[in-house]
């Protein structure tokens, strides 16, 4: 299993088009993917379990994979959790 630390950037957290964007990553890999919050864990296949965690701008996060791809499983999910996908209004 490797596990590896991310903080959530986006200014409105992870709402529907950036957990859109987690899950599509985390289903691309064949490792099993999970995500850690405040003790609460969800399938990062499962876009509901995701979205319920409702994790502001600044939430720290631990990702797991377990698997045989699961280095650049983790790695690139935690870019993902660390992307802007939101900018403030101008």
């Amino acid at each position: 299993m490797y596990t590896i630390d991310a903080t959530v950037n986006n200014i409105h957290g992870i709402h529907c088009r950036p957990s859109s964007a987690i899950v599509k990553g985390a289903k691309s890999f064949e490792s099993s993917i999970t995500v850690n919050a405040d003790g609460q864990t969800a399938n990062l296949t499962n876009i509901l379990e995701l979205i319920s965690l409702g994790l502001p701008q600044g939430a720290s996060v631990s990702i797991s994979a377990e698997g045989s791809d699961e280095e650049a499983a983790a790695k690139k999910i935690a870019e993902l959790f660390e992307e802007i996908y939101d900018y403030p209004d101008k």
